[in-house]
Formats: C-alpha cells, sequence, structure tokens
C-alpha cells in the first residue's frame, strides 16, 4: 500500500488546526488551505512558536498549492451543497489526478455516498472523523461507503494509529458515527431540561460531572465543539426529524451574538476559566469519600 507522507488539510478552523498540528508533530509534511485569510492568520499564530510549524504550509487557493498529496482531509462546514463544491474544485485544481490520493471527509453527520455521489473519485472518497485530539479524545472513526476502495480503510487506519490515535471502522455508514449518536442523544436532553426550566445550563452540567466523574458537562462539550458548528449539524439533523428544530431555535441565539464557545471566547460559559473548572474529578472523590 501506497505510505502517506503528504496531507492536504482543508480547513483552518478549530478541527483542521487540531488535524494539521497533530499530523506535522508526527513528521508529516502538511499544507493547511483556507479561503478565510483571517483563518490562516490565527492558524500562522497559534502555530508559530510550535516545533510544528515549519512542517505546515499555509495556502490561501487550492491552485497554488504545487505538490501532489497523498491524502485530503476536509473540515469545511457541514452543508452538502458545499461539500460537493469542495470536492469539484479539488478536481478543477488538479489535486485528484493521481489514482492513489484519498479524499476524506470529517463531517460529523453527512454520509460520505451523498457527499460524493456526483463525483468521479468516489472510489478514493471516505469519512474520517476526528473528535478533538488537543483535549485527549483519541478515537478517530473511519466510514467508508460501499463505492469505497478496500484498500483505503487499511490505509487510513495506518496513518491514525501513526498518530498515536485509535482508529475505529464501521461496517456500514451511519450518519453521527458512533459515540456522536450517544452524544446527541444526550444533548437533545440536556437541551430540554434547560428550555423547559427544569434547570440551568451550569446545573444539568453539574449533575452530569457530578454523577459521572466527568470533567466536562453536555454545555461545556457544546462550547468545546463550537456553537456554529452544533447549530449546523442540529440544522441538519431537523431537515430529516423536524422534532429537532427545538434546538436550533436554542443555539441561533448564541449564535446571533457571536457567543460561539471557546473560539471566541464565550458561549455557556466566559474563557478560558469556565465556571465548571471548579466542579473536577479530585472534588468529587473528596466529597464522595466514605466516612470512617
Amino acid at each position: 500500500m501506497k505510505t502517506i507522507k503528504t496531507i492536504l488539510v482543508v480547513g483552518a478552523g478549530t478541527m483542521g488546526k487540531q488535524i494539521a498540528g497533530r499530523a506535522a508533530s508526527k513528521g508529516y509534511t502538511v499544507f493547511l488551505q483556507d479561503n478565510s485569510g483571517q483563518a490562516l492568520q490565527a492558524a500562522k499564530l497559534d502555530f508559530q512558536k510550535t516545533p510544528v510549524a515549519s512542517f505546515i504550509t499555509y495556502c490561501a487557493d487550492l491552485t497554488s498549492i504545487d505538490v501532489s498529496p497523498d491524502l485530503i482531509i476536509e473540515n469545511i462546514t457541514e452543508d452538502l451543497g458545499a461539500k460537493r463544491r469542495l470536492l469539484k474544485s479539488l478536481e478543477n485544481a488538479q489535486l485528484l489526478t493521481r489514482d492513489d490520493v484519498i479524499v476524506c471527509t470529517n463531517t460529523s453527520d453527512l454520509l460520505p455516498s451523498a457527499i460524493s455521489r456526483q463525483s468521479d473519485y468516489k472510489n478514493r472518497y471516505c469519512a474520517m472523523h476526528f473528535h478533538s485530539p488537543e483535549y485527549g479524545a483519541t478515537v478517530v472513526d473511519i466510514m467508508p461507503h460501499r463505492r469505497t476502495d478496500p484498500d483505503i480503510a487499511p490505509r487510513l487506519s495506518d496513518f491514525i494509529t501513526s498518530l498515536d490515535l485509535d482508529p475505529i471502522v464501521l461496517r456500514k455508514e451511519n450518519p453521527a458515527y458512533i459515540y456522536n449518536n450517544i452524544l446527541n442523544a444526550m444533548m437533545d436532553a440536556s437541551v430540554r431540561l434547560a428550555l423547559q426550566g427544569v434547570a440551568s445550563e451550569e446545573e444539568i452540567d453539574k449533575a452530569w460531572m457530578l454523577n459521572t466523574q466527568m470533567e466536562i458537562g453536555p454545555f461545556g462539550m457544546l462550547d468545546l465543539i463550537g456553537l456554529d458548528t452544533a447549530l449546523a449539524i442540529t440544522r441538519q439533523r431537523a431537515k430529516s426529524s423536524p422534532k429537532q428544530w427545538f434546538g436550533v431555535r436554542y443555539l441561533e441565539k448564541f449564535v446571533k451574538q457571536g457567543k460561539l464557545g471557546i473560539k471566541t471566547g464565550e458561549g455557556f460559559y466566559k474563557y478560558p476559566n469556565p465556571s465548571y473548572k471548579n466542579l473536577t474529578v479530585e472534588k468529587f472523590r473528596a466529597i464522595s469519600k466514605p466516612v470512617e
């Protein structure tokens, strides 16, 4: 199997930067592309004083990339049309000419068969979904579709393992993979409790954290994901399940105010010192220690 050495990461947002940084830290040659000069500049500032800086090249335009990548990982907005247009742009930029290049989407909820349906490169297309490696989430979902070449998943598994992360190859396509399906159910319940006035977002997080001994709750997780990203995913879910519109309306209030979570310094909490950090696993263990 062809060894992956050069990677193109499309999208320099929260997840794109994490993937680019992780790959660069393992010695891969990384091109990080984004149409937004502001996003690229922010990425440069994040990486400039780190050991990975020399492994990353920043590109504002796909046509400026003069090296043929072995692997392309797309992290753009959660929109079917946008992802299909990107595939066409990659083709127009002559980045798909090699017959062994792999193209992956980091989509949270869309299916790779739907995104690549109109493409001539569907056999090289696969979903490869990172969670948040920067925050300790080591699982990466690899989800081929029925027309994906059989050698793609093993190559991607080897790549993920080389990043010291844990690949899970799904047996079939499934919207939202494994963990995200479980997470969505928990998030839906949490948002409903807040909307119904049962408890505040902070109290709901407290209930979750102290009972599970986790250091973050549902609303802290939403801030980590990014409320704009969560809104796009919820809108996508609402297309097939109208009852999800309650979540759309709820998240829209925060997004319209520019409160997107950690990336903007405020969402449900204010950063860099969110109040939920006062509820730590150590505190739980201290207060739950049996009386001798």
